[in-house]
């Protein structure tokens, strides 16, 4: 089977659209992963460094095996969710009278 290699991935953490690149690229590089056999976690981590650019790979330099990395890179490139404004808009909402 012919492999379908994902490209570089390089963008900047505070890129408007960072989050749906990120999900993609995190799933095309996860599929090509999978078309590997006998891949060690090892290996894993060399093929992170070499797919993605230099400006992305500092955050990740520390890190001492795939899932780490991949922690780190969700981190960055994931936005976490504020939960204290909807929380009030549910809390202050008023049901209809009729």
């Amino acid at each position: 089977m012919e492999l379908l290699k994902p490209e570089r991935f390089d963008i900047d953490p505070t890129c408007a659209n960072m989050e749906a690149k990120w999900s993609h690229w995190k799933r095309t590089f996860g599929s090509f992963l999978q078309g590997i056999t006998n891949i060690s976690e090892g290996n894993k981590l060399t093929l992170l460094y070499n797919y993605v650019s230099s400006s992305v790979c500092q955050y990740i330099n520390d890190c001492s095996t795939y899932a780490e990395a991949i922690m780190t890179l969700d981190s960055l490139f994931l936005k976490k969710q504020n939960v204290i404004f909807p929380r009030h808009c549910l809390s202050t909402k008023t049901g209809l009278i009729n």
